[in-house]
């Protein structure tokens, strides 16, 4: 991970506690940001020169309640193609079989779209 941590600009984190985590486990702190579960927004930040492609991720656990099909739907949705677009699921596959098998069926469709698993 320290090894990939320069090509992401911000890491979100959904409490302070948890931005607290990210950066005793070695995320720069001018990194992390806390968004406060949407409440309040997240602080602006600033522009910085695009990366191509932008690559977008999610991290978690692949259950109904996290709704990572929503991301993988919303990616696909994109019409986007991989010079301009890459993204990344990453959670345990076996652990949810039902949401697994969603996730697999959006991926084949979706060539931009990666189920990296844990």
């Amino acid at each position: 991970m320290a090894a990939a941590v320069h090509w992401v600009d911000r890491f979100i984190a959904p409490s302070h506690f948890l931005g607290e985590r990210f950066v005793a486990a070695g995320f720069p702190r001018d990194k992390v940001v806390v968004a406060d579960y949407g409440f309040p927004p997240a602080p602006v930040i600033p522009p910085h020169p695009p990366r191509r492609p932008l690559r977008v991720g999610y991290v978690g656990t692949l259950s109904d309640y996290k709704a990572p099909d929503v991301f993988a739907r919303a990616v696909a949705a994109t019409g986007r193609g991989p010079d301009e677009l890459v993204a990344s699921i990453h959670g345990h596959l076996d652990w949810f079989p039902e949401m697994a098998a969603r996730l697999r069926e959006l991926a084949d469709d979706c060539p931009i779209l990666e189920l990296a698993g844990p």
